[in-house]
């Protein structure tokens, strides 16, 4: 399985099993990467996958958010 979609899976079991909602803020890169023993690489490639499915939202300097 290619990491990014390993990392994609993850990320959202992570929000799951942290009940967040739409609007809430995601932790920094590091967190979530270390938590979820993935590199910050596959997490950013992951992010960036859900970025484009509409299920996370980053905002520059603010965050990334549900």
């Amino acid at each position: 399985m290619l990491a990014y979609v390993n990392a994609k899976a993850k990320i959202l079991e992570y929000i799951k099993a942290n009940h967040l909602q739409a609007g809430d803020r995601l932790p920094t890169e590091v967190d979530p990467a270390e938590q979820l023993e993935i590199g910050r690489l596959s997490l950013r490639e992951g992010l960036n996958a859900l970025k484009s499915e509409g299920i996370v939202l980053a905002v520059q300097g603010k965050g990334t958010f549900v």
